[in-house]
């Protein structure tokens, strides 16, 4: 059959399967006298198997190492399996993430429009998130608080307090006398915290912190907010 006609039964264009016979996808078919392609029956089949392998997620380079597989009369079916699973672990990676993305942005909406979320100039949707083992949202963050026992270290504390929903996990350290472990002082090192009282919200040092100072808006804007 010629190459028009081909085109015709395996939907693809004639560019294409002509790139298809640049690239080794396909094999140099044989000429007419005239010079025109002649491709057997077989060919049909073929092109349709790159065409189907190519929506399930294989690339050309892939494909052709199948097709040399089984051009040489070796069964390909164990190597395709291979491909397939990585392909399916890397899909259902994708799907985790979308469907994160997805529960993440549809609280966002829900917590606007319910009201819980305040106008600011950047808006506070977006900084709901998600942790490790499920959702975390403006109503259940992790706030932790850093003090020395000065009195400044007790009114942040106490804004905090007033601030932060019942849902929050509020933890203070008092860098002053320390932690059991010395964790107190690795995580302030680690959030780069330089002066005291310092809040961090989620692994995220507030920005008011390193300037000096905890107030209000600062935390809103990490997403604390009350219930």
């Amino acid at each position: 059959m010629r190459i028009g006609e081909l085109a015709k039964l395996a939907g693809k264009s004639v560019a294409t399967l002509r790139y298809y016979e640049q690239v080794g996808l396909l094999p140099s078919p044989l000429r007419t006298e005239a010079g025109y392609r002649e491709y057997s029956p077989e060919t049909v089949e073929r092109v349709r198997f790159i065409v189907q392998a190519q929506e399930r997620g294989f690339s050309l380079r892939e494909i052709k190492a199948v097709l040399k597989l089984s051009d040489t009369g070796s069964t390909p079916c164990a190597s395709v399996a291979k491909a397939a699973r990585r392909k399916v672990e890397h899909l259902e990676k994708r799907i985790a993430q979308l469907q994160q993305r997805r529960a993440v942005l549809a609280e966002a909406v829900r917590l606007w429009e319910s009201g819980s979320l305040a106008e600011a100039p950047f808006c506070p949707m977006l900084n709901v998130s998600a942790s490790n083992d499920g959702r975390r949202t403006e109503m259940g963050r992790t706030v932790e608080v850093f003090t020395a026992g000065c009195p400044l270290c007790d009114d942040a504390v106490k804004l905090v307090q007033s601030v932060a929903c019942p849902s929050c996990d509020v933890k203070v350290y008092d860098l002053r006398e320390g932690c059991q472990t010395d964790e107190c002082r690795d995580l302030a090192q680690r959030y780069g915290v330089k002066t005291v009282p310092a809040v961090v919200v989620d692994g995220k040092l507030a920005d008011c912190c390193r300037a000096g100072g905890v107030d209000e808006a600062s935390l809103r804007a990490l997403g604390v907010g009350s219930a």
